[in-house]
């Protein structure tokens, strides 16, 4: 049963990176474009919801983050930039090294360098939820 879960989850993981992926290389060239603003948070959202239900916790705290980041975008509370596209690209692949990582039954520890940039990115508010979930990050299966 386990197995079974964790090949839907590969299975579903796999289509969200590779969604993450080809919105990168849109937003590369148009950090604009809400299509592929949307596309990117759908697929983040959708790695947030199973990493969750699989116990992956550092996944979906990271994928939850940018979700957070990204609802803001859409709003327009925050600008999508150069700056902020190569945060994401970043993230993403945190993620799939996160996913590799957790898949091969092995614990997934986000390096240090990946909290600095959110630091640097995420506004105000948006800190303040991060320092919560980085403690949890930080302690995943401890």
């Amino acid at each position: 049963m386990i197995d079974e879960l964790k090949q839907v989850y590969k299975t579903e993981a796999e289509k969200a990176l590779k969604q993450l992926d080809a919105s990168i290389k849109v937003l590369n060239k148009d950090p604009n474009s809400q299509k592929e603003i949307f596309n990117f948070y759908r697929a983040a959202h959708t790695l947030k919801g199973s990493s969750f239900q699989m116990g992956f916790y550092s996944i979906g705290y990271i994928s939850h983050l940018i979700c957070d980041m990204l609802k803001e975008i859409k709003v327009k509370k925050i600008k999508l930039n150069k700056e902020k596209v190569a945060f994401l690209e970043d993230f993403r692949g945190t993620l799939k090294k996160a996913v590799a990582t957790r898949l091969s039954d092995n614990k997934f520890k986000p390096n240090q360098d990946i909290f600095k940039k959110i630091d640097l990115v995420l506004e105000k508010s948006e800190k303040e939820k991060f320092q919560k979930f980085e403690t949890k990050i930080r302690d995943e299966d401890n």
